[in-house]
């Protein structure tokens, strides 16, 4: 069984999925109807997910999508989806196992950070879809300098390239002192580097 979230260039790529059967089952996060349409089009045999946007015609398996649940929290309102479907239920924690040895962390740590002895807080300011989901930089700086003060921290920001510039920012607004690490760690660098940090904010939902 293959399960399609989501797909760049769908319209193309799902007929051929279809065809060579390496997806079958099409679970919708979506709530718009083109993703439907496309699906069955595609003939995907299985396309589950809310009747919203007109679309309940196009799914096999469909779940009405009633007032009450437009109104939960977008975790409840996905679960309540994937439970009606008859998914085994399951709770609202995030489960995100990942293998790090303690010792390649450490020596990541060190690689970046000199003084390894402070509680580490990362920061990452950064959000895909720019401003609209984001914090501003004045109010991450002053949560840095809030946490500083109660904690005696070092704080660091963790990002990408494209985040640098709202990094800087926050670092410039900052009165304690931060250390960027904004587009300057490789991606696994990153993952080693935020099992040492206790506090990490990221993007705000909108």
């Amino acid at each position: 069984m293959k399960i399609n979230l989501i797909l760049p260039s769908e319209s193309f790529a799902l007929p051929e999925c279809s065809r060579r059967k390496i997806l079958t089952r099409r679970y919708f996060c979506k709530n718009a109807i083109e993703a439907a349409i496309i699906s069955l089009a595609a003939r995907i045999s299985l396309r589950a997910g809310y009747d919203s946007d007109a679309r309940g015609l196009l799914l096999t398996h469909r779940v009405h999508r009633t007032e009450e649940i437009k109104e939960v929290h977008q975790i409840d309102y996905y679960l309540k989806m994937v439970k009606a479907l008859g998914c085994v239920p399951i709770d609202r924690e995030m489960h995100l196992e990942v293998k790090i040895n303690p010792l390649d962390a450490q020596d990541i740590l060190r690689k970046f950070i000199l003084d390894t002895e402070k509680t580490i807080i990362g920061i990452a300011p950064g959000a895909t879809y720019g401003p609209a989901k984001r914090w501003l930089p004045d109010r991450f700086a002053a949560l840095a300098d809030k946490l500083n003060e109660h904690l005696a921290s070092q704080v660091i920001i963790l990002g990408g390239k494209a985040d640098l510039e709202v990094a800087q920012e926050v670092q410039r607004l900052a009165q304690t002192k931060i250390i960027n690490l904004a587009g300057k760690t490789t991606l696994r660098e990153s993952i080693y580097l935020i099992p040492n940090a206790i506090y990490s904010s990221a993007m705000i939902p909108g």
